[in-house]
């Protein structure tokens, strides 16, 4: 009984540590982090406790926040929309994700948060 629990609990760990997650934001304002120029307003992509992208093109910050959640061919990416995402927006990250990673299956979920436009998870 015991060696089984062991051995679940460390396959579960291993399942979570295999998770990649990643938001999308808005700035409060100008600054420069992780090598990259933010203004106040710009979309910020992070994932891995950094910006990974920045721009007034909240799409542009999507591929890029995906691009580097998607790195070992990850078979499911769930996104999950906030209060301020819009379908525009939703449709044009799922169209690159289906494209860009054909083999990756896309969840849309509401996820009703109030501060990210999207919250993204890939395994």
């Amino acid at each position: 009984q015991q060696a089984d629990r062991e051995a679940n609990q460390a396959v579960m760990l291993q399942a979570i540590e295999s998770i990649r997650s990643g938001q999308i934001t808005v700035s409060v304002r100008d600054t420069e982090m992780d090598g990259i120029a933010i203004r106040k307003g710009d979309y910020l992509g992070i994932a891995d406790n950094r910006i990974v992208g920045a721009s007034a093109d909240l799409v542009e910050v999507g591929r890029r926040l995906i691009d580097h959640l998607v790195r070992h061919g990850e078979e499911v990416i769930t996104i999950l929309t906030g209060e301020l995402a819009d379908d525009a927006h939703t449709n044009a990250l799922v169209q690159y994700v289906e494209e860009r990673y054909p083999q990756a299956e896309v969840e849309i979920h509401a996820g009703g948060q109030p501060v990210y436009h999207y919250l993204f998870s890939a395994e």
